[in-house]
């Protein structure tokens, strides 16, 4: 699920009546001819054509300006009964769907996605397909077909002028199309492998925390931002002192003050490195070659320089800081990815590969934006990805449901700690209190709710946790604040569900970020079955005792 972040920009209005008066007979004409062509018939699109959108207008129109873009969830598997495992981290993929569109006007973000998508349309993975088993084909060829379908009806929307906060529902639409299909590529996904994953999230958290600030120093080193080295002196407060962090942190500051350490660079790079490839599943290539034995070094070669284009792309400072255009750092990270995967490959095949990479092209520098502005807030905060709230609303207008995914930053570095109460019993919590209600009915109560938590007595040991979590606790606790002194009350339908789904996720990272609501050490983090209690739980609430047989209701 995809969470836009953004503002409208209003159009300015004409300060100068003089000039108003000089147009007024020109405006008259020109509206007139408009007038007359809106009376004209459409013209037929024709959808088979990838035809350039026009969408020029005298008129200024207000446009929707993308400031964060937050991806949670997965989406379906290709295979039945499990996730599978991917070759490329799945995160690593959402990535490169964020760092196309954040800091766009939508306009600018869609024509930048609509390249990435029709670049993966023709992925070189796509020679693989026979490879696959049927049911995985079939479901690849239906993805590409619905990727495609939305790409049209969003060219139909713009061609006439349809308004943003449309478009922008079917970005979000196309955003999951595009991951589906990506997902079904040959050797993106892999049944087989570990697909629980290998510690990417945490290797990603700090990729992205070295995107943002190298982005922001660029920024400032450009000299096009005055103003920018407070904020970059503010934002490195947040950094710890230790390890990752810590080495981040020296490097900020050695490059404001233009005092760079070649030896602390380097340590830096190395760590920059295995995060990398710590997002390549290197054990999927051999699992998915078994299908074709004679194919097992193209099947690597394309998975390799699959996993190279789509980090260049996600993660293009960190690309270019860990030199992985060049082969033999390229062969470095192979090398890294298979002993961390406890892998060893006979002589020839190692050798055969080897050689391959060296004589192969070298991989394209990754590129940066000339402003600088690829980043966002939730690359500093949490990664881009965690928690997703989306609100359906049913016939009658009310709130039928509310789908949550994932989990709120945590206030702890490498670790998402463990719970006193189970994730799962907030998430319930939230969402009982709000179904059944009409939009502007939620919003209210959870803003009643908000001023409550706010109050919570658990504040009072504030100043007994970490330095971090005081500092997200102070964030989290003015944003909240200021997301509950927005008016509603002339918003569309479309934008209060936008924000109350905002405001969802603003309620609970607050809510995580509380004196013992999360702590750091716990003895099982990963929890203590309790999505087996969840489940009965919910289950007694929707049937009641009827849920038991009759023996245990006699016996209870």
């Amino acid at each position: 699920m995809t969470k836009f972040i953004f503002d409208v920009i209003e159009p300015e209005e004409e300060s100068s009546e003089e000039n108003a008066e000089e147009e007024d007979e020109e405006a008259f004409e020109e509206n007139a001819v408009e007038m007359t062509d809106l009376n004209e018939e459409p013209e037929e699109m024709d959808l088979s054509k990838g035809e350039e959108i026009n969408e020029s207008s005298d008129a200024p129109q207000s446009y929707i300006w993308i400031n964060d873009v937050v991806i949670g969830g997965r989406t379906e598997s290709p295979f039945t009964g499990t996730m599978g495992a991917h070759s490329t981290a799945w995160v690593a993929h959402i990535d490169r769907v964020r760092r196309v569109l954040v800091n766009r006007t939508l306009d600018d973000a869609l024509e930048n996605f609509m390249e990435v998508i029709a670049e993966e349309l023709e992925s070189p993975l796509r020679q693989f397909s026979k490879m696959l088993e049927t049911k995985h084909l079939l479901r690849l060829l239906d993805a590409e077909k619905r990727l495609m379908l939305t790409r049209q009806i969003i060219r139909g929307l713009r061609k006439n002028g349809s308004p943003q906060q449309t478009i922008l529902q079917w970005l979000k639409i196309l955003v999951n199309d595009y991951l589906t299909y990506v997902n079904f590529l040959p050797l993106s996904t892999v049944a087989g492998g570990d697909p629980s994953g290998h510690g990417e999230g945490v290797s990603r958290g700090q990729i992205n925390l070295f995107e943002y600030f190298s982005a922001r120093l660029a920024e400032h080193e450009s000299g096009n931002n005055p103003e920018l080295l407070t904020d970059i002196q503010e934002e490195r407060k947040e950094l710890s002192s230790k390890n990752f962090e810590g080495a981040l942190k020296n490097m900020v500051t050695a490059r404001i003050k233009k005092n760079v350490n070649e030896k602390q660079l380097n340590n830096l790079r190395a760590v920059v490195l295995d995060n990398l490839w710590t997002l390549f599943a290197i054990e999927t290539l051999d699992i998915f070659a078994r299908k074709d034995p004679p194919k097992r070094l193209t099947v690597w070669i394309e998975g390799i320089n699959n996993f190279l284009r789509t980090i260049r792309n996600a993660y293009p400072y960190s690309f270019n800081f860990a030199g992985l255009s060049q082969p033999k750092n390229q062969i470095a990270g192979i090398k890294l990815a298979l002993k961390n995967a406890n892998i060893s490959l006979n002589s020839s095949f190692g050798e055969a590969l080897t050689k391959a990479i060296r004589e192969g092209s070298e991989q394209e520098q990754a590129q940066t934006r000339d402003s600088y502005d690829e980043v966002a807030r939730s690359d500093l905060i949490q990664g881009g990805s965690g928690f997703q709230a989306t609100v359906l609303l049913d016939e009658e207008g009310l709130i039928g449901d509310i789908q949550m995914q994932g989990r709120t930053p945590s206030p702890f570095s490498g670790t998402m700690g463990a719970h006193s109460t189970a994730w799962a019993a907030h998430l319930d919590a939230v969402r009982n209190k709000l179904i059944h209600l009409t939009l502007p009915q939620a919003i209210n109560l959870l803003a009643l709710e908000s001023g409550k938590l706010m109050k919570d007595r658990s504040l009072t040991l504030a100043g007994l946790v970490s330095e971090k979590q005081q500092y997200s606790l102070i964030w989290s606790y003015n944003y909240l604040q200021e997301q509950l002194s927005t008016s509603t009350d002339e918003m569309q339908l479309e934008e209060q569900a936008s924000f109350l789904e905002g405001l969802i996720a603003d309620y609970l990272t607050f809510l995580n970020f509380l004196p013992l609501s999360t702590v750091e050490t716990g003895s099982v983090p990963g929890g203590r079955s309790e999505g087996r209690h969840r489940q009965f739980l919910l289950n007694y609430e929707e049937n009641g005792p009827s849920i038991f047989n009759s023996e245990q209701q006699k016996n209870p």
